[in-house]
């Protein structure tokens, strides 16, 4: 996940990228995915104990509210940081798009989880 977050800020910096709605897209969906990763591998014990639909929508809605807050600092750095990056060098930079752009968003998160699932479903039939 931190290599997802250097390589769009270094992206946006470096070569004045900004991203596509494919690349959005694609960057959320593997933000997805990761996060389901790290909240599975964090939590597994304690999944163990749950029945299988619980722990499927626990990992999904625990993937979903890293999801959210990730909008949220999105909003932040657009409202501190907007200002005193075109100031210093004279453009606008926006770290959030509209709802349909947030929503989106987050539905790619949760099939980055949802592929999360899919995944970890084969490796675990096949062991």
């Amino acid at each position: 996940m931190v290599f997802l977050l250097l390589a769009n800020i270094c992206l946006v910096t470096v070569e004045d990228w900004i991203p596509t709605m494919a690349e959005s897209m694609i960057f959320h969906f593997l933000g997805g995915f990761l996060a389901a990763m790290l909240v599975f591998s964090l939590y597994h014990n304690e999944f163990a104990k749950l029945s299988q639909p619980i722990r499927l929508l626990t990992i999904m809605a625990m993937t979903l509210m890293i999801g959210v807050f990730w909008e949220f600092t999105e909003y932040t750095a657009s409202v501190i940081l907007s200002g005193p990056i075109y100031n210093h060098y004279h453009t606008y930079l926006y770290f959030i798009g509209d709802l349909n752009d947030t929503l989106q968003d987050l539905a790619m998160d949760g099939f980055g989880a949802l592929g999360f699932l899919i995944v970890w479903f084969g490796f675990k039939s096949k062991n």
